[in-house]
């Protein structure tokens, strides 16, 4: 063991939030480098609009959407300077619409896989106590002797 170590208690704390600090912005940077690459593909092969197919089984949430002009409008913004506050505020109310409307449909997804797993249960009870059935009239019973 050395007689000086340079690695201190306080020398590693200060490398460790130094290490910490410079993995948030790693990956600050690759998050906009990636939300740059959504736009450029979204530029040639736009989204969909949300809530137009298979109207029936959405939930309800889907009338509580933002239109797909105003979807639009906030992404590919024009050349006009724009309050770089208020189109913050903006993003985030359609942020916030957005997230509403995908915990609803998670909800419906769960709800929806729950009914299946329980009908492909049901047949399953079925098709097991069938069987056993069938196959308790295929053997012959002892006589209890006890």
């Amino acid at each position: 063991m050395p007689l000086h170590d340079p690695w201190d208690d306080g020398a590693l704390q200060e490398v460790r939030r130094t290490l910490r600090q410079e993995k948030l912005e790693v990956g600050r940077w690759r998050r906009l480098l990636r939300a740059r690459l959504d736009l450029l593909v979204g530029a040639y092969a736009p989204p969909e609009i949300l809530g137009t197919t298979g109207w029936e089984h959405l939930p309800p949430s889907r009338l509580d959407l933002p239109l797909a002009g105003e979807l639009a409008a906030a992404i590919w913004t024009g050349t006009e300077p724009e309050d770089r506050v208020a189109l913050m505020r903006r993003l985030r109310d359609l942020d916030r619409s957005l997230a509403a409307y995908a915990a609803a449909l998670d909800g419906a997804l769960d709800d929806t896989t729950d009914e299946l797993l329980t009908r492909m249960g049901a047949g399953a009870v079925d098709a097991l106590a069938q069987g056993l059935a069938e196959a308790a009239g295929d053997i012959v019973r002892a006589p209890d002797v006890r």
